[in-house]
């Protein structure tokens, strides 16, 4: 009875169950019932004779096509061309012959005249000034070398801050192996000494952040300035990029 009674809830669900395969059975079947019907009209045969059967089935001959009338072809006349006229030959006349110009030669008298009036004139002193040194020369020649100069301690203070940098050692850094990158910033004087920083881009993951931060802290001096370089200024200010990459 117990187990009646936990299985009630089947019971009740299988009645239903029953009659709906009971109605769709009994659907089916009445459906499938095909009954003959039968066709009680009346047939009638009619009996023709085969030269009529012919005369239906063959077709009659098509009519003949009216003939399209002869078109004579036009006669086209012949196109005499004329050559072309020469044109006359014009020979070029003879220049004129230039009147020859006899010179007669200056009296004894008028040659000494000449001889006076044409005495060389003595040519005038030149005085040239010494060239200026050239001083605007020198200083775009220097320009050159102090840009270079601060571009290679640029450089060299990137790579001495990549020698602290460390990759965060935790055990949720260890789970989570995190990476990417983060640019950091630093404001250093002649001497060399870290008067200030922080980070200027942050990463994705604040475990790379901190681990940059806590890096920052430990720099307290790098190398000092050439004497080239930054001219008229005490401090100077750069940026670097920390990238963690997964090995």
């Amino acid at each position: 009875m117990f187990s009646l009674y936990k299985a009630r809830q089947w019971i009740a669900c299988l009645l239903p169950a029953g009659l709906v395969v009971i109605v769709i059975y009994t659907s089916q079947l009445q459906s499938l019932q095909i009954k003959p019907v039968y066709d009680d009209s009346t047939v009638e045969i009619a009996l023709m004779d085969a030269a009529e059967l012919l005369a239906i089935v063959e077709p009659e001959p098509p009519a003949p096509e009216p003939e399209a009338p002869l078109i004579e072809p036009e006669v086209v006349e012949p196109v005499v061309i004329e050559p072309p006229k020469p044109k006359p030959v014009v020979k070029p006349r003879p220049p004129a012959p230039k009147p020859v110009v006899v010179k007669q030669a200056p009296a004894p008298a008028a040659t000494a005249a000449m001889a006076k009036t044409t005495a060389p004139v003595p040519a005038p002193v030149i005085t040239t000034a010494a060239p200026k040194p050239a001083t605007t020369v020198a200083t775009a020649a220097a320009a050159p070398s102090n840009a270079a100069l601060e571009s290679v301690y640029t450089t060299a203070l990137r790579k001495e801050l990549e020698k602290h940098k460390q990759y965060p050692s935790s055990r949720e850094a260890s789970l989570q192996r995190p990476h990417g990158d983060v640019v950091i910033w630093l404001e250093v004087d002649r001497a060399g000494n870290v008067l200030n920083s922080g980070i200027e881009s942050k990463a994705p993951n604040m475990l790379l952040n901190r681990a940059a931060q806590t890096s920052l802290r430990r720099v307290e001096k790098v190398s000092p300035f050439p004497s080239d370089a930054f001219s008229g200024k005490d401090k100077q200010r750069f940026t670097a990029t920390f990238s963690y990459n997964l090995e």
